[in-house]
C-alpha cells in the first residue's frame, strides 16, 4: 500500500508538470531587442559636458548580426565665460561599435568601444600690472587643444515605441592631449621687453570619463524574422 501511494503521487506530479509545460509552450517568447537599419539622434547631455556643444548622432545596425551597431556622434563645441573674455569653439567626433548583451524588448544592455577625437581653440585675454596697478598691459592668447583616446562604455538601451530609442550610460578610457599656444614663446611686454606670460603647451595623457544620454529616431528598419 505504501508503494502504491508513492506511485500515485509520482504520477500526479508528473501529470501536473506536463500540463504546466504544455501551457508554457503556448506563451510566445518575448521578442529579441535588435538594432535597426538606420537611426538619427540628439544628445542633450552634451550641453552639460566640460566642453559643451550641440551633439547629433547616426547609427547603423548590422543586418546579419542584429546585436551589433555602428555609431557616430558629432558635436559643435562652444563656451563663453561670464564676461566674454574667454571664448572657445571646436568640434568633437566619436565613432564606435556597440554590442547588445541582454536584449529582451523593450530593454537592452550594451557594451561599446569608442574613439574620441576633439579639437578646440580658446581665445582669452591675460594682463600684467605695472607701477603698482597704475597701468595694465593686455595680451590676446590663442590656445589650440587636440584630444584623442579610446573608451569602453556600458549603456542601458530602452525601446519605448516602435520608432524611438533612448540610450544612457558611461564610458572610461585613456586620452592623449596636445596643447599649442600662440605666441609660442609667450607674450613679450611692449613696455619692458620681458616675457610676462609663460605658457604650458606640450603633450599630456590622462584618464577619460564620459556620461551620455541620447534620444534617437528610427528612420529605416530591417524586416522582422
Amino acid at each position: 500500500m505504501r508503494y502504491m501511494r508513492a506511485l500515485i503521487l509520482v504520477l500526479l506530479l508528473t501529470q501536473g508538470f506536463l500540463s504546466v509545460s504544455a501551457q508554457m509552450d503556448t506563451i510566445p517568447p518575448a521578442p529579441l531587442f535588435r538594432y535597426e537599419k538606420l537611426r538619427v539622434g540628439f544628445s542633450p547631455s552634451a550641453f552639460l559636458n566640460t566642453y559643451p556643444g550641440l551633439q547629433l548622432s547616426i547609427d547603423k545596425g548590422v543586418r546579419s548580426v542584429p546585436q551589433f551597431n555602428f555609431t557616430l556622434e558629432v558635436a559643435s563645441i562652444f563656451r563663453f565665460n561670464t564676461f566674454g573674455e574667454r571664448r572657445m569653439r571646436g568640434y568633437r567626433i566619436k565613432p564606435g561599435l556597440e554590442w547588445l548583451l541582454a536584449r529582451v524588448e523593450p530593454v537592452g544592455v550594451s557594451l561599446g568601444f569608442y574613439w574620441d577625437l576633439r579639437q578646440t581653440i580658446w581665445k582669452r585675454v591675460e594682463y600684467v600690472s605695472h607701477w603698482d596697478e597704475q597701468y595694465r598691459e593686455y595680451a590676446d592668447i590663442s590656445r589650440t587643444t587636440v584630444l584623442s583616446g579610446g573608451l569602453f562604455g556600458l549603456n542601458l538601451v530602452v525601446h519605448p515605441t516602435p520608432r524611438l530609442m533612448i540610450e544612457g550610460g558611461f564610458a572610461l578610457g585613456l586620452g592623449f592631449y596636445t596643447v599649442t599656444d600662440e605666441p609660442k614663446e609667450g607674450y613679450r611686454s611692449q613696455r619692458t621687453g620681458n616675457i610676462f606670460l609663460s605658457l604650458d603647451d606640450g603633450n599630456y595623457s590622462f584618464p577619460l570619463m564620459s556620461f551620455n544620454l541620447n534620444f534617437s529616431y528610427i528612420l529605416k528598419t530591417y524586416s522582422k524574422h
